[in-house]
C-alpha cells in the first residue's frame, strides 16, 4: 500500500516516512501543496496523511469537492498544532476522514491509520465512452482491457472531455483545469495536447472521437474519425 505524507517540517517528515516504511508501506513525503498535487496527478494512494500550515498554502486545499479528484478519492489523516475546536470541525466537515492534534504519538498514528484500512471501500466508478474506460481514482485509461500509456496532461484532458461527453468543453475550461495557475498556455500547446490524444485514441482503436467546435472547444463522442 503506498501513503502521501504532506510535512513542511523536515525532521518530522522524515520521521513519518521513516516510520511507515518500516511497517512496510511505500512512502512519498513531500513538503509543499505543490509538490502534492503534481504527486497526486501522477501516482495513485491508498491514504494521504496531511499536514494543515505549509509554506505555499492551507491542507484544506487538497480535501474535499475543491480538491481534484485524485485526491478526493483516498482517505486522509490531518496533523496541525492548531489544536482548536474550530479547527477540527472545518476539516472533518471539510472533507478529512480523521485528525491528529501535534504532538502525538506514532502509535495512535498507526491506530488510526489502521482504522481507516479497515473500513470498506466503495467501488471504483469508471467512466466510459466506445471502447474507452477511465478509472478516476487510478487515472488509468483503458481500450479493450489495455492499458493506455498516457501523460498526466493527456489523461486530466482525457477525464474533462469524458466528463461532459457528448458536450463541448470550453478551451477557457480546459486549459484553466489542466495548467497550473502561475502558467500561461498558449492555445497551441492546448491543440498539441488534443492531437496527441486523438492520435492514442485512434491507435487504441477506442471508438471514440474528440471533435472541435469551432471557435468554442472540444467535445468527445462515440464513433471514429
Amino acid at each position: 500500500m503506498k501513503i502521501l505524507v504532506l510535512e513542511d517540517h523536515a525532521d518530522l517528515r522524515a520521521m513519518l516516512a521513516g516510520h511507515l516504511m518500516e511497517r512496510g508501506f511505500k512512502v512519498d513525503a513531500m513538503a509543499t501543496l505543490e509538490e502534492a498535487r503534481a504527486a497526486l496527478m501522477t501516482a495513485t494512494y491508498d491514504l494521504a496523511v496531511l499536514d494543515l500550515w505549509l509554506p505555499d498554502g492551507h491542507g484544506r486545499e487538497l480535501l474535499g469537492k475543491s480538491s481534484t479528484s485524485s485526491a478526493r478519492a483516498i482517505p486522509k489523516i490531518v496533523m496541525t498544532g492548531r489544536d482548536s475546536l474550530e479547527e477540527r470541525l472545518a476539516c472533518l466537515n471539510g472533507g478529512a476522514d480523521d485528525y491528529l492534534a501535534k504532538p502525538f504519538h506514532l502509535q495512535e498514528l498507526d491506530a488510526r491509520l489502521n482504522a481507516i484500512l479497515r473500513r470498506p471501500r466503495a467501488p471504483r466508478s469508471y467512466l466510459v465512452c466506445g471502447a474507452l474506460s477511465y478509472d478516476p481514482q487510478s487515472w488509468e485509461a483503458y481500450v479493450h482491457g489495455r492499458a493506455l500509456d498516457l501523460t498526466r496532461r493527456e489523461v486530466r484532458l482525457l477525464e474533462l472531455l469524458l466528463r461532459a461527453a457528448g458536450r463541448c468543453v470550453t478551451f477557457a475550461s480546459l486549459e484553466r483545469q489542466i495548467y497550473h495557475h502561475n502558467e500561461v498556455p498558449g492555445r497551441n500547446a492546448l491543440e498539441a495536447i488534443v492531437s496527441r490524444l486523438r492520435a492514442r485514441l485512434r491507435g487504441a482503436d477506442a471508438g471514440v472521437q474528440i471533435e472541435t467546435v469551432r471557435g468554442v472547444g472540444y467535445q468527445l463522442s462515440e464513433g471514429t474519425d
